[in-house]
């Protein structure tokens, strides 16, 4: 029988990536008929793939990883503030008619991290090291957890 739900990581590479076993649990605690897998797309496939997963009315949605989170965020027809704010996406979702939100979930979920890790001083301090994607989104939730951001 197959699942009535759909959904992917996608990134390049993502073999090493743990979210099947993470969603697929989630979803059975849920009582969720759906699945979870992995597609390895990389940047010079993305057009091509994207094309694809919107043509084939399959999919619910997509968590993504880099290179692609670029991509995401540009082909959603629906992109929340700070998703356009950072230009990057890690969330793709369906909608019954086929459009496709993007949301950077990185930036509440790197707060919430934060914040279940111990108080945060009011002036908080730390160091980014990185230049992707999700380090955008780390300056993004200092900056929100009142941290002045310099370069």
């Amino acid at each position: 029988m197959t699942a009535t739900l759909h959904a992917a990581v996608l990134g390049h590479p993502v073999d090493h990536s743990l979210s099947p076993a993470l969603h697929s649990a989630a979803f059975e605690v849920l009582g969720l008929d759906a699945d979870y897998v992995r597609h390895d797309v990389p940047e010079q496939q993305w057009d091509e793939f994207w094309a694809g997963a919107r043509a084939s009315g399959h999919w619910r949605g997509f968590s993504v990883t880099m290179p692609l989170k670029p991509f995401a965020a540009r082909d959603a027809e629906r992109v929340t503030p700070l998703t356009r704010a950072l230009g990057v996406a890690n969330t793709l979702t369906f909608a019954q008619d086929g459009s496709v939100a993007a949301d950077n979930t990185d930036v509440m979920g790197i707060m919430a991290a934060l914040g279940a890790a111990g108080e945060i001083p009011a002036s908080p301090r730390a160091v980014v090291l990185g230049g992707g994607a999700t380090a955008s989104a780390a300056v993004a939730a200092l900056h929100g957890l009142g941290a002045d951001c310099v370069d």
